[in-house]
C-alpha cells in the first residue's frame, strides 16, 4: 500500500540489496543469514531460530515461489489447523474510488486456533497490474515500481481467486486501506474477515510506542530495506512468531469476531 509518509520505509533498496540490515550495522550473519550480492530487486531473508519456534525464511526468493520448498514449517503441526492469509499492496494514491492496485503481495499460512501460533507458511502469492495512466514520480519513488516494470502487466483474476478460494480470514498491515482497495479490484474477495496488524493487536500494551510494520522490526533490531510486497508479508509473518502474545491478540479477535456474527444471525 502506499504510504502518505515515504518515510514509513526506513531506508531503500540499493544496488547491493540490503534488505533486511542488523539496527546500526550491516550484520547478515545474526541467525545465520549469509551476505550475497544479487541484481537490485532479489532479496535476502532470514533465518530466524528460537526456542519454540524454527522460522526458515529462504534466501535469494527473487520473486519466484518455484524455488521454494513449501511449506515452510514454523513448529510441528498440532493437528486443528485452519488458513489465514497475509497480504499488502501498492497503489498508484491513497484515494480508493480514484486509484488502483499495482503490486499485491500475500502468504497463504496454516495456523492453530488452539495452540495460538503459527505452524506454517504454505504458500506465495506476487503479481503486478498496469494502472490506466502512468504512474507520477512520487509513486516511483515510494514504492520502487517503475512504469516500465508495469508495462503489459496485468493481474489474473481467476488465478488470484482460486489462491483464496480456501475459506481463512485476512491480515493485513493497514485494513483501512488494504480491505478497500482489494475488495474493490477482486469483489470476490468481499465478505472474508479482515484483521489489522496495527488495530487487532495492543502493540501499546506489549511495551512498544510506535506500531507501524517498520517501526516494530527496529525493536527487534531489524531494518526493513525492500520494495516487495510479498516480503512485507513475511516481515509480518516473521513478527507474529517472534512475538507470540501478538498472535494470540489476533486469534483473539477473529474469535470475537465469530461470536459478533452468531449473535447478529440469531
Amino acid at each position: 500500500m502506499i504510504k502518505q509518509q515515504p518515510s514509513d520505509r526506513i531506508c531503500r533498496t540499493n544496488s547491493d540489496n540490503k534488505h533486511f540490515t542488523r539496527h546500526g550495522s550491516v550484520n547478515y550473519m545474526k541467525f545465520g543469514m549469509r551476505s550475497l550480492r544479487r541484481p537490485q530487486r532479489d532479496i535476502d531473508l532470514i533465518n530466524v531460530t528460537s526456542n519454540r519456534t524454527q522460522m526458515r525464511l529462504l534466501e535469494s526468493l527473487s520473486g519466484n515461489k518455484h524455488l521454494i520448498n513449501w511449506p515452510i514449517s514454523l513448529c510441528p503441526p498440532i493437528g486443528d489447523e485452519i488458513t489465514m492469509y497475509i497480504v499488502d499492496s501498492e497503489t498508484n494514491g491513497i484515494h480508493v474510488d480514484a486509484c488502483d492496485i499495482i503490486e499485491l503481495g500475500a502468504l497463504k499460512v496454516r495456523y492453530s486456533p488452539s495452540a495460538q501460533r503459527l505452524t506454517s507458511i504454505d504458500d506465495m502469492l506476487s503479481c503486478y497490474e498496469a494502472p490506466p495512466n502512468p504512474i507520477s514520480d512520487e509513486v516511483i519513488e515510494i514504492t520502487g515500481i517503475s512504469n516500465e516494470m508495469l508495462t503489459g502487466r496485468m493481474f489474473n483474476n481467476a488465478e488470484v481467486e482460486q489462491w483464496f478460494a480456501e475459506p481463512g480470514a485476512i491480515l493485513c498491515n493497514s485494513k483501512k486501506y488494504e480491505q478497500a482497495f482489494i475488495e474493490k479490484r477482486f469483489p470476490a474477495l468481499c465478505g472474508r474477515e479482515w484483521l489489522c496488524l496495527q488495530e487487532d493487536i495492543p502493540w501499546t500494551n506489549f511495551g512498544y510506542r510506535r506500531i507501524s510494520l517498520s517501526a516494530l522490526l527496529v525493536e527487534y533490531g531489524w531494518h526493513l530495506c525492500h520494495m516487495f510486497t510479498y516480503m512485507d508479508c513475511f516481515a509480518i509473518a516473521y513478527l507474529l512468531v517472534t512475538q507470540p502474545r501478538a498472535f494470540e491478540s489476533l486469534c483473539e479477535a477473529l474469535y470475537q469476531e465469530h461470536q459478533s456474527q452468531i449473535e447478529d444471525s440469531i
